[in-house]
């Protein structure tokens, strides 16, 4: 994968929106296999990206998170060795960094329900969990989705009843975990639900918003308030982070459908809120490793070749 966009499908019948925060040094990969009862993806990825989307609906998915480099979900940072829950209804929320390296499982509602029941747990729903697994456990699930990984290349019936076994295992201990879950902080919810919203606006307004502090009063909160929300949940500025969406979006209209001979570079930058276009063709090369104009040629040879 090169382009923002092909991270739509990087999570089996999930919808992605990725977003690059830094240049990608080598293309992300995924491999994917599928049943009506199980999906299991193995992602690697060398780029730093907002990530956000949903699982098919009622679906529930559990990553494993298997690489070095730095990743956050719902707030809290991890890195090799957390186990990460989204549950029916909820996004997929975060941000991956270099390094990321992820098994993800998914399940479909009656699975999900089926391992709810062998838990014994009386809840009716889960909360979105990340937990730190202890090495041991750690170990043998990641040993044990690497051996499925290679069974299921060569085809094989059998494997397909395995990753079956597996998937409603770790669904079952997901349950159990549940149980034993703390809830959040009530401060750490808060800075979260901020910089969603936040978020949510510098998206709705990245063509026309001047500078951070329409950001400030639009939230109604300080701009100090503001920086912490963006920190622990992005890890990035409110600034940066209005770049990295302005960027995103003018390489998804230079790539997408509407582009033809018509198209001009300075029309779609202003149109999406860049006012330095001096400045513009390097913050964009940095991000995507090629010039706009570059960017543009490549997507209109793609277009006449079809």
């Amino acid at each position: 994968m090169r382009d923002p966009d092909e991270f739509a499908v990087a999570v089996s019948g999930a919808e992605l929106r990725a977003d690059f925060l830094s240049r990608q040094s080598s293309p992300t990969l995924v491999e994917q296999f599928q049943t009506h009862e199980w999906t299991i993806d193995y992602q690697e990825a060398e780029v730093r990206a907002r990530i956000l989307g949903f699982p098919p609906p009622g679906w529930a998915a559990v990553a494993l998170i298997s690489g070095a480099g730095e990743s956050s979900w719902y707030g809290t940072t991890v890195t090799r060795g957390f186990l990460v829950c989204t549950p029916p209804g909820e996004a997929i929320d975060g941000w991956i960094g270099p390094g990321f390296r992820c098994f993800s499982v998914g399940v479909p509602p009656e699975v999900w329900e089926r391992c709810r029941q062998a838990s014994g747990s009386e809840r009716a729903r889960s909360d979105r969990i990340v937990a730190k697994l202890v090495p041991s456990r750690f170990g043998a699930l990641e040993r044990r989705l690497l051996k499925l990984r290679e069974v299921l290349r060569s085809n094989s019936i059998h494997a397909y009843g395995k990753v079956g076994e597996v998937s409603e295992s770790l669904m079952t201990e997901i349950w159990e975990m549940v149980r034993e879950a703390k809830p959040l902080r009530t401060s750490s919810r808060n800075r979260t639900r901020l910089a969603r919203r936040a978020e949510d606006w510098l998206r709705a307004h990245h063509d026309t918003c001047t500078g951070m502090n329409e950001l400030v009063l639009a939230m109604r909160t300080s701009r100090r308030e503001l920086e912490y929300a963006f920190r622990e949940n992005f890890a990035t500025s409110p600034r940066t982070l209005l770049e990295g969406i302005r960027l995103n979006a003018i390489q998804r209209e230079l790539t997408g459908p509407g582009t033809g001979d018509h198209t001009q570079v300075t029309r779609v930058a202003l149109d999406h809120g860049i006012t330095h276009l001096g400045r513009f063709p390097s913050l964009y090369r940095n991000l995507f490793g090629e010039l706009p104009s570059e960017t543009l040629a490549r997507s209109l040879s793609v277009s006449r070749r079809r």
